[in-house]
């Protein structure tokens, strides 16, 4: 139906469950960063440009593994080569996943993922897919659902967020559900056994995160008879996924993953509305800052770290006015007062929430 937005697999599914394209998101774009500019970054410093906002290690759950394996494209050569290492180490190598070192998310939701200023400019935390030459995804079409739906920048700016957060919800709901379903059609033994240890499995640093090796009796355990045969299990649940259709996923995820699927689709339609709406009122969620040039001002959503756009000072004062009765005719006042607004403009201000629908 569309151009490709989402991983292959992932973009089968929106195409089944959503009437029209999803929305491109060419303001965030991999080859032409816009977040390494220190003049475009907004008002904190810019990413590192040794890496952009990969400064997360994915987790990729069993289909996803077995599809980088086996795509022998060269791009995804260098992704093969950080999994077999991976794969060879058994630390956070489970029949279900292969997740980030304990150690490495310690350290990531203490910093990181707790100060939006370290995001995007620690080096130490660069993701292993990461491609230094040229600075691109090594696992572009295999990636998970956290990478796919995550942008600096939204041409939609907050209406844009919503809407790529509940994107973010129904695929990582699918993915649970579904690693869960992949086991168990390539081994039901093994999926009992991976769903009890995942549930009691202890969070934190115990002594082998801490030593970044694995405990081996808990890994033969897991692995049961697939130990040593990784790489062909991981295969067959990428075989077992390979031919859902989204009516099939859909029953695998359940009821989660139907309210998050008609969530998205409520957000979708919202995304291709046309026009404002009919009343709005100010928003609560907007910060205005002093703007670059004398004059005007900069306009950011709280929501929104990474984005934010500079106005005139005086279109600012005039937003009052646009709240309480029908907004069509507070416009045509204005105008006839000579100081119309730039219908682009009011846009932006719908997006960011600086008015919303009242």
């Amino acid at each position: 139906m569309s151009d490709p937005v989402l991983p292959p697999t992932f973009q089968r599914w929106m195409d089944e469950l959503l009437p029209s394209p999803i929305p491109r998101e060419s303001r965030a774009t991999c080859h032409d960063c816009p977040m390494l500019d220190a003049s475009e970054a907004g008002p904190d410093a810019p990413f590192h440009p040794a890496t952009k906002c990969c400064t997360y290690h994915p987790e990729l759950s069993n289909f996803q593994v077995g599809a980088i394996l086996l795509d022998d494209s060269p791009e995804v050569a260098p992704a093969r080569a950080v999994l077999d290492r991976r794969i060879d180490g058994r630390l956070a190598v489970s029949p279900l996943a292969v997740r980030p070192p304990p150690a490495y998310m310690t350290i990531y939701n203490a910093s990181a993922g707790a100060t939006p200023t370290a995001f995007g400019r620690t080096p130490a935390l660069v993701c292993p897919f990461y491609i230094r030459d040229g600075g691109l995804c090594g696992i572009w079409r295999h990636r998970n659902s956290v990478c796919a739906s995550w942008f600096c920048r939204y041409e939609r700016g907050a209406r844009g967020r919503a809407f790529w957060r509940l994107v973010h919800l129904l695929l990582k709901t699918l993915e649970d559900s579904l690693r869960l379903w992949c086991v168990a059609q390539v081994d039901p033994e093994v999926a009992r056994t991976a769903f009890l240890f995942e549930a009691d499995s202890p969070r934190g640093l115990d002594e082998f995160a801490v030593s970044g090796v694995a405990s081996e009796p808990a890994y033969l355990m897991q692995w049961g008879k697939w130990a040593g045969m990784e790489r062909t299990f991981f295969k067959k649940c990428a075989q077992a996924a390979a031919g859902l259709s989204w009516r099939d996923v859909l029953a695998v995820g359940g009821a989660r993953a139907a309210a998050a699927a008609d969530l998205v689709r409520e957000l979708h339609e919202r995304l291709h509305m046309g026009g404002p709406p009919d009343r709005v009122r100010r928003g609560a969620a907007y910060l205005v800052q002093i703007g670059r040039r004398p004059r005007e001002v900069r306009v950011r959503n709280a929501q929104l770290h990474h984005d934010w756009f500079d106005m005139p000072a005086d279109a600012l004062g005039v937003v009052p006015r646009l709240c309480g009765g029908r907004l069509a005719d507070a416009l045509d006042e204005l105008a006839r007062e000579g100081t119309p607004l730039d219908p682009a403009l009011v846009k932006k201000l719908i997006d960011f929430e600086v008015l919303v629908p009242a």
